[in-house]
């Protein structure tokens, strides 16, 4: 008696963008070195890396968020599913690499547009007759330890480095935090991640304890 004999390969029929279950190529979900970084949105140039937004450090983050897709989904994802994945974690990153000069460029408006109080952020003049500071010299326990242009320069680099820490800082929660919200919406509306976005949809109702959601 002959027992006929079939393979996988006949048996399963799925379109490219289908993942395979049974194949076990080198690429992995995590891996997109064969996608065209060259057609994704980028950082300034210069600004981008003066600021960390380096093609290293981009890269960590689309690799990420890889990863976490590939955990949530359990199984390798499609091409077009990381090609999706990969432009909103370059785009996000783009945007928060642009925030950062803008926050410095508004730090140092607001330092050059209250100069002439010597302003300090979330503190207020510096500069009171009789204070430690007059406006010409620097006084600690009534004695003058600086004064003229020296004093001045003094005060004013204390003040920008100031409103420079404070830009930095709160523009970063701004703008990172609309960066991220721009990312997640995007995944959200992009039709390449329908599936991943409605079997995350469906776990985090199940972790919530949704007795639809429970349902077979």
């Amino acid at each position: 008696m002959v027992l006929e004999t079939s393979s996988i390969s006949d048996s399963y029929d799925a379109s490219p963008d289908t993942p395979d279950p049974y194949d076990t190529g080198s690429q992995t979900s995590t891996d997109f070195s064969s996608i065209e970084l060259s057609k994704l949105p980028h950082p300034p140039p210069i600004i981008g890396p003066l600021f960390g937004y380096t093609n290293t450090y981009i890269a960590n983050l689309a690799t990420m968020r890889l990863q976490y897709h590939t955990e949530a989904m359990q199984r390798r994802l499609s091409q077009k599913e990381r090609e999706a994945i990969v432009f909103h974690a370059y785009k996000s990153a783009t945007i928060s690499s642009i925030g950062v000069p803008i926050a410095c460029t508004f730090g140092m408006f607001r330092a050059f547009s209250t100069r002439e109080n010597y302003r300090y952020p979330l503190w207020g003049d510096l500069k009171k007759e009789g204070g430690w500071w007059d406006g010409s010299r620097i006084r600690i326990m009534g004695q003058t330890v600086l004064e003229g242009s020296n004093a001045r320069s003094l005060m004013h680099g204390f003040r920008s480095t100031g409103y420079l820490a404070a830009a930095i800082f709160f523009g970063g929660l701004i703008i990172n935090s609309y960066a991220a919200t721009v990312a997640a919406v995007g995944e959200l509306r992009d039709p390449r991640l329908k599936d991943i976005t409605d079997t995350i949809y469906v776990k985090n109702k199940q972790r919530k304890g949704d007795p639809e959601a429970m349902k077979p």
